[in-house]
């Protein structure tokens, strides 16, 4: 009889253990459809840190990749919209990042460059900003990328004083 009472009652404390384990575990969707189990530690203002269940480590992810958080208490977060973009056609919509961290958990794409035309034109310092600004913007909506992590900013200007926009960058993407 001692026997079958102690069994019965390890069998208890396992399953109250287990259901304790799988409860704690909140829920990160991402905006590529994956969903990913986790306890999440904070939501800070681009970045949320989180471990992995029976790990340490803290891990981080960027706001950008996450649509939403499922906490174990039911409650669910909004972090972030999706942008899509379509094609040139809306090269507004995407985004310059400076913040290495912010793309985390994006797919890392091509390197691309923006800059202006030419040396023959007649650039002020803020018109070659401008148009390098928009060109590199329309080459990552070709690509159906909406965030580019800008690796490089230049604005040069010959000897006449001509000015030229130099902009190099890494496109990001949601898969």
């Amino acid at each position: 009889m001692q026997k079958y009472l102690l069994s019965i009652i390890a069998t208890l404390i396992s399953f109250f253990a287990l259901s304790q384990t799988t409860n704690t575990n909140d829920k990160i969707y991402k905006h590529n459809g994956e969903v990913i189990l986790v306890k999440v530690i904070k939501v800070a203002e681009s970045v949320i840190t989180f471990k992995f269940p029976s790990e340490d480590v803290e891990q981080t992810i960027g706001k950008l990749a996450v649509e939403k958080i499922e906490y174990s208490s039911g409650r669910v977060e909004s972090v972030s919209e999706k942008v899509v973009i379509d094609g040139k056609k809306d090269w507004e919509k995407v985004q310059i990042i400076t913040d290495k961290s912010i793309v985390v958990g994006l797919r890392k794409g091509d390197e691309i460059n923006g800059k202006t035309s030419s040396w023959l034109s007649y650039n002020t310092q803020s018109g070659a900003d401008k148009k390098s600004t928009k060109h590199i913007k329309e080459t990552a909506a070709e690509h159906n990328a909406p965030f580019i992590l800008l690796t490089s900013d230049k604005e040069v200007a010959n000897w006449s004083g001509v000015a030229q926009g130099l902009k190099k960058g890494v496109i990001y993407t949601y898969n």
